[in-house]
Order: structure tokens, then C-alpha cells, then sequence
């Protein structure tokens, strides 16, 4: 008789929460603003630079701005010239799992229970899931 020391709960948890993130994959590009982050990541690798001003704004090229989100528009630019939108979405369902994993190790380490942290863990991921979109902000939970 083998022991259980916990690891078929765990690899069962991480599958649906994988399951989870790529949900997102499947909806593509629902956020329009990926299209300014990735420009603006077009701009500064292009310049070398960050943008003074906002010249993809309306009127905003008169207008000072700080890039506070150039590593996400790198990054984005990057994974864009890569191969090309196909790796926006699959970036989005990686992020998705790395905030599912790290909220259900919070969980379990706060209440001690697997059962719950997992159940937390979800209603947490159903509530976050209208947020779940290819912008900045996912790094902001995830960090």
C-alpha cells in the first residue's frame, strides 16, 4: 500500500486550474487596448527610448505622459514579433495560472485545509475572471 502524501490532490488541482487559465485562450483579443500597449512596446524598442509624450492619443502628442507599463509593452512587442497575436492569449492563460497558483498556495497556507483552499481558490479565480485580459494589471495582482 503506497501512502498518500498529498501529491494526486495537488496535481488534480493544478490541472483544473490550468484548465482554468486557458479559458481565456479561447476568447482571443477581448481587450482593445492591447493594441496601444503593444505600439507603444513598438515604439520604445524601435527608439531605445521611453515616450515624453503620447503620440498614439488624441491630441496627445502636445501632452507629457510617463511609460509607467513599458515592461508590459515590451513584452507584449516581443511576444507579438515572436509569433505574432497567436501569443498575446497564451500569455494571458499562463498569467491566469500563475494568480490561480499563487492564490491557492495563499489559501492553503492561511486556512490549512486543501478542500477549502481550493474551493477559495475558484471562487476567487470566478470573481478575477472579467479582469482576466492581456493588460498591466496582472502583473499588479500576480506581484
Amino acid at each position: 500500500m503506497q501512502r498518500d502524501d498529498g501529491t494526486l490532490p495537488l496535481a488534480l488541482t493544478s490541472l483544473l486550474l490550468g484548465v482554468f487559465g486557458f479559458i481565456e485562450v479561447r476568447g482571443g483579443l477581448l481587450e482593445n487596448d492591447i493594441w496601444w500597449h503593444l505600439r507603444t512596446g513598438v515604439w520604445i524598442w524601435e527608439n531605445q527610448q521611453f515616450p515624453f509624450t503620447d503620440p498614439f492619443g488624441v491630441g496627445g502628442e502636445s501632452q507629457t505622459c510617463l511609460a509607467a507599463n513599458w515592461p508590459f509593452d515590451l513584452l507584449s512587442y516581443v511576444g507579438y514579433s515572436i509569433d505574432g497575436v497567436s501569443l498575446i492569449p497564451v500569455f494571458t492563460g499562463f498569467m491566469t495560472i500563475a494568480i490561480a497558483a499563487l492564490l491557492h498556495r495563499l489559501m492553503l497556507k492561511s486556512n490549512g485545509s486543501f478542500a477549502l483552499a481550493t474551493f477559495f481558490t475558484f471562487l476567487g479565480c470566478y470573481v478575477l475572471f472579467w479582469r482576466m485580459a492581456w493588460r498591466p494589471h496582472l502583473f499588479t495582482i500576480l506581484f
